[in-house]
């Protein structure tokens, strides 16, 4: 286990230099490192950080590298750029940066801020509509009669 991207990095190079570059290739039968110079390549450009455009979905996330991630949804449907380091995903509307999350630890993920989660939730639901009054009324206008308690108790016996 590496305990982080430049320490597998390192490894990475150190083994291309010292042991895939120097053996035998399978399909060229030659070292690669004796071909590179008949090769003329040019060495790649650093990539400029938010190069990854994407679209924010409808339920206001954006799919990065296997995983989702939130974003606030005045952005729906609308791009973004997304770029990560150290651990951390960062989301960029124009020169803004609009949601910065822990990169998931695995693919298949959705990471949401419950910030967002709760703006999506209250732009969903719709507004509690006023209470109007019932069409009907009711209403006690007729008198009830009054009796004497002894009405009661000669009809009981």
């Amino acid at each position: 286990m590496f305990a982080d991207l430049d320490e597998l990095n390192a490894f990475a190079w150190h083994w291309c230099g010292h042991t895939a570059n120097r053996r035998v290739h399978a399909t060229t039968k030659k070292i690669p490192c004796d071909l590179l110079a008949e090769e003329n390549l040019q060495p790649l450009r650093v990539p400029r950080p938010f190069t990854e455009p994407r679209k924010v979905d409808a339920e206001s996330f954006v799919s990065w590298r296997g995983s989702r991630y939130s974003v606030p949804p005045a952005h729906a449907g609308k791009e973004v750029f997304v770029a990560a380091t150290a651990g951390r995903v960062f989301i960029r509307a124009g020169e803004l940066i609009v949601a910065e999350h822990a990169q998931a630890a695995k693919s298949g993920q959705s990471v949401a801020d419950p910030a967002h989660l709760a703006e999506v939730w209250r732009l969903s639901v719709p507004a509690a509509q006023e209470k109007k009054a019932p069409s009907w009324r009711l209403s006690f206008e007729t008198a009830v009669p009054v009796r004497p308690l002894s009405v009661y108790a000669e009809v009981a016996s």
